[in-house]
């Protein structure tokens, strides 16, 4: 099975949004700005972690947590449990820990 990558950022959404947290936008307003451009949550990690830096995790959470991105926090947490219940039942030791790593839920009320 072939596991495709994201597109990459078009050089105009990702200038636009360089421009915008050189003038002051939150993160907030920035993650805005990324789905109101047509970004998918994918690509925002993906733009979140070039114009930040940071790990992949911190980017995940901040675009995960984000207010805009709240419309698809449930859907996309029963995906990724059910995703990892998958994983158990095939025998994959680490599924368990993973699950606990990547708890979105327990990142999320600590954010609130």
């Amino acid at each position: 099975m072939k596991v495709s990558t994201p597109p990459p950022i078009p050089p105009e959404v990702l200038s636009s949004l360089r421009h915008a947290v050189a003038d002051g936008a939150t993160q907030s307003q920035i993650i805005e700005q990324m789905r109101a451009t047509g970004l998918h949550k994918i690509e925002s990690i993906k733009a979140y972690r070039m114009l930040y830096g940071g790990s992949l995790t911190d980017a995940k959470v901040a675009v995960h947590c984000s207010e805009v991105w709240s419309d698809r926090r449930q859907s996309d947490e029963a995906f990724h449990d059910a995703v990892i219940e998958i994983a158990k039942d095939l025998g994959f030791k680490d599924a368990e820990a993973r699950k606990d790593e990547a708890s979105y839920s327990d990142t999320l009320q600590h954010t609130r």
